[in-house]
């Protein structure tokens, strides 16, 4: 499975341009089976009005499910060309001014299930890192994918790792490998994608350009055998 998590600020990239097609070039660089992101726009005024969900739902030609969260306009989405099931989505606790949103989704990966849990966290909040964990209890194998604004070394990264979950960019390297376009420290590493122990890293790389304020993780996985 090819996977790309993404957090796409609507599609406004570093130069503050609103420029949906960078974004999808830099998705479609890996070619991915399923595609989570955050940040995606559909309507809002301060992203062009652009609804930015079904512009990339069409340029990949992918099935998708968004789930809003600040409101109606503005929330998270997951694009799949394999066949996928809404199992759960919802609001976490309130923690902040932004409401935060998840959704879990089964997929059918060669008449497997495979789970994916796609979310935006608000910054260093364990309470929502605790209700996302507990909404994904017992499902495997599982994918936590989104922007979870921690670093690496802060507390909240040791909630998901001492359930048994596997940072894909830490297992594969320098867990301090950015995913920020414009970093601010030398850990600045918002994005994260978990694992359970039954998957396996076959490829991982951290996407390039400034089509957003976030690079984009492009992971792909396989069943352990």
């Amino acid at each position: 499975v090819r996977l790309v998590s993404y957090n796409v600020r609507g599609s406004v990239g570093i130069d503050g341009q609103l420029a949906p097609d960078r974004i999808v070039d830099e998705i479609l660089s890996s070619e991915p089976d399923i595609v989570v992101v955050q940040e995606a726009a559909r309507g809002w005024p301060i992203h062009g009005t652009m609804d930015l969900v079904s512009y990339v739902q069409r340029e990949l030609e992918m099935d998708f499910v968004y789930v809003a969260a600040a409101d109606g306009q503005f929330g998270n989405a997951v694009f799949s060309k394999l066949p996928m099931t809404e199992i759960d989505r919802g609001l976490l606790p309130k923690d902040g001014s932004q409401e935060r949103a998840f959704t879990i989704l089964q997929f059918d990966v060669g008449g497997s299930p495979v789970y994916i849990a796609g979310t935006h966290l608000h910054p260093r909040s364990a309470v929502q890192v605790d209700a996302l964990l507990e909404a994904v209890d017992g499902l495997s194998p599982l994918v936590v994918a989104g922007d979870m604004n921690i670093a690496p070394g802060d507390p909240e990264v040791a909630l998901f790792t001492d359930t048994g979950l596997i940072d894909v960019v830490g297992a594969t390297g320098d867990e301090c490998r950015t995913t920020s376009a414009e970093p601010t420290s030398s850990c600045d590493r918002p994005d994260w994608v978990f694992i359970t122990p039954d998957l396996e890293i076959e490829e991982l790389r951290i996407g390039t350009g400034g089509a957003s304020d976030h690079l984009a993780i492009h992971v792909t996985l396989q069943p352990s055998p």
